[in-house]
């Protein structure tokens, strides 16, 4: 069971998203010596680096704000009264 979800679809997504967002940062924040760089291109996440993570981090506002409000919509309808 524990190879099937070291190796799962999903895991590997999460880990991708996971990357996206560390990978980028640690470069801008000064991080990214030659064991880092050794490290995320053996995890096969050095692509990372390149990320837009401004933009990334915008889609995700964008994404949350939508989120928030499909939920404020649907709450409204449940609890309108009839």
């Amino acid at each position: 069971m524990a190879a099937y979800v070291k190796d799962s679809e999903t895991l590997r997504m999460f880990r991708s998203y996971l990357f996206l967002r560390i990978v980028p940062v640690l470069k801008d924040i000064g991080l990214w010596g030659p064991k880092i760089v050794q490290a995320f291109e053996e995890m096969g996440v050095l692509s990372f680096a390149a990320s837009d993570i401004d933009g990334e981090m915008a889609n995700d506002e964008a994404a949350a704000d939508e989120f928030d409000a499909r939920f404020k919509a649907r709450l409204a309808e449940v609890t309108e009264p009839d």
